[in-house]
C-alpha cells in the first residue's frame, strides 16, 4: 500500500502537481497501542470524489454545454491536486501507525489505563458497497494467557474497530489461545446487536468451518469505556 501511494505521489509530482498541507476541521484519533482502536467515520464514494475534485459538480454539464478546453483543463488539474492531497494524507497516516508501533510517537493513553499494550497497530481501508471506511487494528501477544499457562508465542490478541452506515460503530476483541478462540463484540446500535445475535448459530458454524475452536462468542450492547487523555500531554514544556 505504501509503495503504491509513493509511486502515485511521484507520478503526480512528475506531472507538476504539488500538494498543500491539508487543514481539515477535524482529525481522526491518533493510532495507539494501548487505547481502544477507533474506526474512522465512513464517507460515500460520491463524497470522496467530491473531495478529490474540490467539490466541483458541474464538469459533465459544462462539457455538454460546450465548455471551453480551459475549463476542462482547470477541472482536471483540480482533480489531480485533490488526488495528490488524498495520497499525502494516506501516507501521513501510515507513517503515524509505523511510528506508534516502533515507539517513536508518544502514546498519551499509556498512563491512563491498565490495559497491556499491543505490539502492532495498523489501518485497513475498506470499500463496502458505495461507502468507504477505515478499520483500525491492533495485534499483540496475549501475555496474560501466557502467564496462565499457555506456551510463549501461542497466545495472541487482536482488537479492531470499524464504523459504517449499515452497522454503526463495531469494536471487537479476539483472543487466540491454546485452548481455543474467544471473541467479544461491542455494538453501538441496538438493531446491529439484534441482527448479529439472531445469526449467532450461523456465525458459530462459520467459525467452526474455518477450523477455529470457538470457546466463547459474546455480544455486548454499547461500546467499551474509552481511555481518558492525560491532561497536558501535548503542552510544549521545552520553550
Amino acid at each position: 500500500m505504501k509503495s503504491l501511494l509513493m509511486q502515485l505521489k511521484n507520478l503526480l509530482q512528475d506531472e507538476g502537481i504539488e500538494t498543500k498541507a491539508p487543514r481539515p476541521l477535524s482529525q481522526p484519533v491518533l493510532p495507539s497501542l494501548t487505547a481502544l482502536p477507533k474506526g474512522q467515520i465512513q464517507q460515500s464514494l460520491q463524497q470522496l470524489i467530491a473531495n478529490i475534485t474540490g467539490g466541483v459538480q458541474g464538469g459533465s454539464k459544462a462539457g455538454a454545454a460546450g465548455g471551453t478546453a480551459a475549463q476542462h483543463s482547470d477541472l482536471s488539474k483540480q482533480a489531480l491536486e485533490g488526488l495528490a492531497k488524498e495520497a499525502d494524507s494516506a501516507l501521513a497516516r501510515i507513517r503515524a501507525t509505523q511510528m506508534v508501533t516502533r515507539g517513536l510517537l508518544s502514546d498519551d493513553s499509556t498512563q491512563m489505563t491498565s490495559r497491556t499494550p499491543m505490539d502492532v497497530v495498523m489501518e485497513l481501508p475498506l470499500t463496502l458497497g458505495q461507502e468507504t471506511a477505515i478499520m483500525q487494528m491492533q495485534i499483540g501477544r496475549d501475555r496474560d494467557a501466557q502467564d496462565e499457562g499457555d506456551d510463549a508465542g501461542n497466545a495472541w490478541r487482536l482488537r479492531f474497530a470499524v464504523d459504517t452506515i449499515q452497522t454503526g460503530t463495531v469494536e471487537a476483541s479476539v483472543a487466540l489461545r491454546k485452548d481455543g478462540t474467544y471473541i467479544s463484540l461491542w455494538l453501538e446500535r441496538p438493531d446491529t446487536y439484534d441482527s448479529l445475535f439472531a445469526e449467532r448459530t450461523q456465525l458459530e458454524a462459520t467459525f467452526a468451518n474455518a477450523g477455529m475452536d470457538l470457546q466463547e462468542l459474546r455480544f455486548i450492547r454499547g461500546l467499551p469505556a474509552a481511555s481518558k487523555a492525560r491532561a497536558g500531554a501535548r503542552v510544549n514544556k521545552q520553550s
